[in-house]
């Protein structure tokens, strides 16, 4: 088993905090300006809806990666063990994936909403307080899974860890490589047939005002990710 030590260098090592400032354009960036003409205006406009898809979809010309959703991807070392099905000790890890994913608190289904504020509200519904120190039990079955992870670079790689078998139900269908979860048998429907490209936001006025407001809340961050740098 690692040192403490070992363990903290590790953590540190991979879970650097990701700058979302870096990977949103400035106005200036993308063709706006204080400047009053017609066309001036136009590009304003458009960039005012790049913003919102930032917010929203996670894919915009605001931002420097392109259609990639922004966020990072990793495995954490608990510092605690967990038994193989081999009967062998491992190094318990958890899975932590801050990449907006679509699957968002009171809508049924996936979506195309992969920005900024989806995210935010996913983050939100994986947190259980009552289940913060399962992470510190040390004689729960465990298998070896293979995950994407993305670094604060937006570099992609596939990495293995031994992460609890409670913990791997938890986690969704679709953050698997092969869309299927090893513990609970769900597949990812996106894998299964030719995603949706739709927004369930167009078309629910209820869900437009939940969405919307929470964007409007949200003005805020986005503001101050883009001047952060300045």
């Amino acid at each position: 088993m690692s040192s403490y030590s070992e363990i903290s260098q590790e953590n540190k090592s991979v879970s650097a905090s990701y700058p979302y400032q870096n990977y949103i354009k400035t106005p200036s960036q993308i063709g706006s300006s204080t400047k009053g003409d017609s066309d001036t205006i136009t590009n304003n406009i458009v960039a005012i809806g790049d913003y919102v898809n930032i917010l929203l979809e996670g894919d915009s010309n605001a931002q420097t990666t392109g259609s990639h959703v922004l966020g990072n991807s990793y495995f954490y070392n608990t510092g605690g063990t967990c038994t193989a099905p081999d009967g062998t000790t491992q190094n318990r890890y958890i899975y932590i994936n801050n990449r907006p994913d679509g699957k968002i608190p009171l809508i049924p289904s996936s979506t195309t909403l992969k920005g900024l504020v989806p995210g935010i509200l996913e983050d939100l519904s994986y947190m259980e307080p009552t289940e913060l120190l399962s992470a510190f039990d040390s004689s729960t079955d465990c298998q070896e899974i293979t995950m994407d992870v993305y670094d604060i670079n937006n570099v992609k790689t596939t990495q293995s860890y031994y992460v609890n078998n409670d913990d791997i139900a938890k986690y969704y269908e679709c953050w698997f490589p092969d869309g299927k979860n090893p513990v609970t048998g769900a597949t990812c429907s996106e894998m299964m047939s030719t995603r949706r490209k739709y927004s369930i936001i167009s078309n629910d006025i209820w869900l437009q005002t939940y969405m919307y407001g929470i964007t409007a809340l949200s003005c805020y961050l986005l503001y101050a990710l883009i001047y952060k740098k300045k």
